[in-house]
C-alpha cells in the first residue's frame, strides 16, 4: 500500500497544474481570474475541502457574497481532479443535476441518460454545487440521492456553497447528509495584495499546498491499525460527551462521519495507517463537523469542540474563568478587614490553581502566562481592586 508523501506546509506555493473541468453545455467550468484570495479564512476553506476529499464526505461553505467561496472551490478542484460545476436557482430543473434522457434515443425507443458534466458523470471526482440552498423542492429531492449514492462504488464528493441555509421539512434530510459546515468569519482583509494582484493582471491564486489526487486515493485505501482505532475512539468519546452535555445528541450517521473525518485526516498528516496520537489537524477539523444553520450555531459548535482540539487551552480558560469569579467576589467586599480574613482561603485557592496549571503542561507557554495573570488578579483582589479578564495582559 502506497504511503502518501507528506509535504503540505500551508506556506509552500502550490503547483500550477490544473485539471480540465468536465464538459457540460449548461455549466460554468472555467476558473475565475479576477482576484487574489488571502487570509486565514482561505486556509480554513482549503482545510475543509481537503478533509472532504480525504474522507469522501460532503461539505458546504457559507457566508456573505464577495469572499470567493465559489472561486476558491473551483480553483482547488481544478488542481485536484476532474470536477463538475452546477449553479442552482429556483428555476433549475433536476436534469441539470441528475442528467437528461437523450431525445434522439427516445425516438428509437431507448432510455439513454446523458450525465456528462453532472455529479453522476463516471469521470467526476468532485461536484461543486453553487448556491445549493437556492434550489427548488424538486431539485432538493434529487440531491438526496446525489448526496447518498447507494450502490455507487466511487461517487463524487460534493463541495457546496451558499449565502444562507434554507430550512424546512424537505431540506432536513439534505442537511443531515452534509458532514462539514464552514461559516466564514473573516477578520482581516489584505487589501494591498488584492489590489496589486488585480491591477497586475495576475491569475486567481490560493496560497495552499494541496495533496495530489493519488495521495488522496492512497489515504482512502488505508486500513486503520489498532493504535489509530484507539486514538480515534478516545477523541470521539470525549466529543460525544461534550456535545451531550451541551444539549446536542449525535446519531450513528454523525458519529460515522466523525470517524471517517478524524481518521483520514490523521492518516494523511501522519503519512501512515496506524499511529498513537492524533495530529492537531485531525482534531481541529472537528470544529466544522456539525450542521450549523446559522453563524451563531457555528460559533457554539466551535466552542464545544475547543477542548477536543486544544485540551490545554480549554482547561486554561476554565481555570481562568473560575479564578476570576473568585477574585471578583473577594474584591467586592468593601471592608478591608473582612477581605484580609480571606487571605488564607485565597492563598490555598491560588496554590491549588497553580498546581492544576502545572499538571496541564510543562512546555506550553500559556501555563506560565496564566499563572502570572492569576497572581496579578490575587494582588488586585486583596487591595479591593476588581480584576477583569483584560487586567492580567
Amino acid at each position: 500500500m502506497a504511503t502518501p508523501k507528506k509535504s503540505n506546509s500551508k506556506t509552500a506555493r502550490p503547483s500550477k497544474t490544473e485539471v480540465t473541468a468536465l464538459e457540460a453545455p449548461t455549466a460554468l467550468v472555467t476558473t475565475p481570474q479576477s482576484a487574489y484570495f488571502t487570509g486565514a479564512y482561505v486556509s480554513d476553506i482549503c482545510d475543509v475541502l481537503v478533509a472532504s476529499a480525504l474522507a469522501r464526505l460532503h461539505c458546504v461553505i457559507l457566508g456573505a457574497p464577495g469572499w470567493g467561496k465559489t472561486a476558491i472551490e473551483l480553483k482547488v478542484a481544478a488542481r485536484l481532479a476532474p470536477f463538475s460545476f452546477t449553479r442552482l436557482d429556483p428555476s433549475t430543473p433536476p436534469e441539470k443535476v441528475t442528467g437528461a434522457y437523450n431525445p434522439a434515443e427516445l425516438l428509437n425507443g431507448k432510455l439513454v441518460k446523458v450525465v456528462d458534466g453532472t455529479p453522476y458523470d463516471p469521470s467526476c471526482r468532485i461536484s461543486i454545487l453553487d448556491e445549493i440552498f437556492r434550489a427548488n423542492d424538486v431539485v432538493f429531492d434529487s440531491l438526496l440521492d446525489t448526496l447518498d449514492r447507494q450502490g455507487c462504488a466511487d461517487p463524487s464528493v460534493v463541495w457546496a456553497n451558499a449565502n444562507f441555509v434554507a430550512q424546512g421539512e424537505r431540506t432536513d434530510a439534505l442537511i443531515d447528509r452534509i458532514a462539514l459546515w464552514q461559516w466564514l468569519a473573516p477578520s482581516t482583509l489584505d487589501s494591498d495584495t488584492i489590489v496589486s494582484s488585480h491591477l497586475n493582471g495576475d491569475d486567481l491564486d490560493v496560497d495552499y499546498a494541496l495533496p495530489t489526487w493519488q495521495e488522496i486515493e492512497d489515504v482512502r485505501a488505508m486500513k486503520a491499525g489498532p493504535h489509530a482505532i484507539q486514538a480515534v475512539q478516545d477523541c470521539l468519546r470525549a466529543l460525544v460527551e461534550e456535545a451531550t452535555q451541551n444539549g446536542l445528541h449525535p446519531h450513528p450517521r454523525r458519529l460515522t462521519q466523525w470517524t471517517k473525518l478524524v481518521y483520514r485526516v490523521a492518516a494523511y498528516h501522519r503519512g501512515a495507517a496506524d499511529f498513537t496520537q492524533l495530529p492537531k489537524q485531525a482534531t481541529s477539523i472537528l470544529r466544522f463537523a456539525y450542521p450549523a444553520l446559522t453563524a451563531d450555531d457555528a460559533a457554539n459548535w466551535q466552542r464545544i469542540t475547543a477542548g477536543i482540539g486544544d485540551p490545554v487551552g480549554a482547561a486554561i480558560e476554565t481555570i481562568k474563568k473560575n479564578a476570576l469569579t473568585k477574585f471578583q467576589t473577594i474584591s467586592g467586599i468593601s471592608d478591608a478587614g473582612q477581605r484580609m480574613q480571606k487571605v488564607g482561603e485565597l492563598g490555598k485557592f491560588v496554590s491549588d490553581t497553580k498546581d492544576a496549571l502545572a499538571r496541564l503542561s510543562t512546555t506550553d507557554p500559556r501555563v506560565n502566562e496564566t499563572t502570572q495573570t492569576i497572581m496579578k488578579w490575587f494582588s488586585s483582589a486583596m487591595i479591593g481592586d476588581t480584576p477583569d479578564s483584560d487586567s492580567g495582559d
